[in-house]
């Protein structure tokens, strides 16, 4: 992934265009990834209600089609903590909690 901290808002928002006329649906996995990118690009960015919005789409929409790997050691994980993050920056901190505890259960370990 590309770093989009430094980015302005225009190349961000090109980036983000970019991911979405990219054509992920055929595939849910790479859907999902192109969605973390697209939710960390708004973390970075401080959106916080735009990355709320993708986040809460694609955990609606995509975690019983991800395969194995996405689902347990990295996309679905990394959605579940960015969302988590998101919430804390908008103060909604049991919505937040709820989430990190989901981003841990779905790996399967005992990391907190």
């Amino acid at each position: 992934m590309r770093c989009t901290l430094w980015m302005d808002s225009d190349t961000a928002n090109e980036f983000i265009a970019m991911l979405d006329r990219s054509g992920y649906d055929e595939n849910p996995d790479d859907a999902a990834l192109a969605a973390v990118c697209i939710s960390q690009t708004y973390t970075h960015q401080g959106s916080i209600d735009a990355g709320l919005a993708r986040c809460s789409t694609v955990l609606q929409d995509l975690p019983s089609l991800l395969g194995e790997s996405s689902q347990k050691f990295g996309t679905l994980p990394m959605l579940y903590y960015l969302q988590a993050h998101l919430q804390c920056a908008g103060g909604m901190l049991l919505r937040a909690e709820a989430s990190n505890q989901m981003s841990v259960g779905t790996t399967g370990s005992d990391m907190d």
